[in-house]
């Protein structure tokens, strides 16, 4: 460009990359051109560096070729000046960044398009999370009652016996009531654990020797 910043007469690469634009641009300033490949705000940004005789990098904007094609460019340029130091315009490079910015936007919508089927993927979850702790919920409540039976009838029994003649039919028994105490346990115990995947996890020190003694403990009888 010259010194105000117009196109001087485009060398037989612009013609041949720009077609009649490349012509038509000659004696005019880029944002002339191009007054809505950037902003009002960008075209000011860049005027002022120019102005100031700044070199610049990257400046990229759409535009399109003589002929309609569309085409992306990124521009840099930084100023020139004769012997005594009077500038003289700027001379840069401008490159064809078309490619670039299609696979760009390729990827924008691809990432869109995993973030809809990552949102739906987890709204399916969700549901499927709800209805299993549904489905745990009504399976704890049909099993607690037929396990309360058993139980109940275990202490009956155990009862009738009689402290004299319980003998090992009433270790039998008492195996018995603490076996649904521990299936009462264990459905409580799911309970909670269909309702961990909706609720915080709530952390707390465990003593892993007291529960591998308790275990122990329980296996004698068995």
């Amino acid at each position: 460009t010259d010194a105000e910043h117009r196109f001087v007469q485009p060398d037989d690469e612009a013609r041949r990359r720009l077609g009649d634009l490349a012509v038509a641009s000659q004696g005019r300033t880029r944002w002339e051109l191009y007054p809505h490949a950037l902003t009002e705000a960008q075209w000011r940004t860049h005027r002022a560096d120019l102005e100031a005789g700044r070199p610049f990098h990257g400046l990229e904007f759409h535009i399109a070729r003589g002929d309609g094609t569309p085409l992306w460019v990124s521009v840099s340029g930084a100023p020139r000046f004769d012997e005594a130091g009077r500038f003289l315009g700027y001379h840069g490079v401008g490159r064809d960044i078309t490619l670039r910015k299609k696979t760009e936007q390729m990827l924008i919508v691809h990432n869109r398009q995993l973030q809809s089927a990552v949102a739906a993927r987890t709204r399916e979850l969700e549901l499927a999370n709800r209805d299993l702790e549904a489905f745990a919920r009504h399976l704890a409540h049909e099993l607690r009652t037929p396990i309360g039976h058993v139980q109940g009838l275990a202490e009956l029994l155990r009862r009738r016996l009689g402290e004299p003649q319980r003998g090992e039919t009433g270790e039998l028994l008492d195996l018995q009531v603490r076996a649904t105490q521990e299936m009462l346990t264990t459905l409580e115990a799911l309970l909670a654990l269909a309702r961990s995947s909706s609720e915080a996890i709530e952390r707390a020190s465990v003593d892993l020797s007291r529960l591998a003694e308790e275990v122990i403990a329980s296996l004698p009888p068995v």
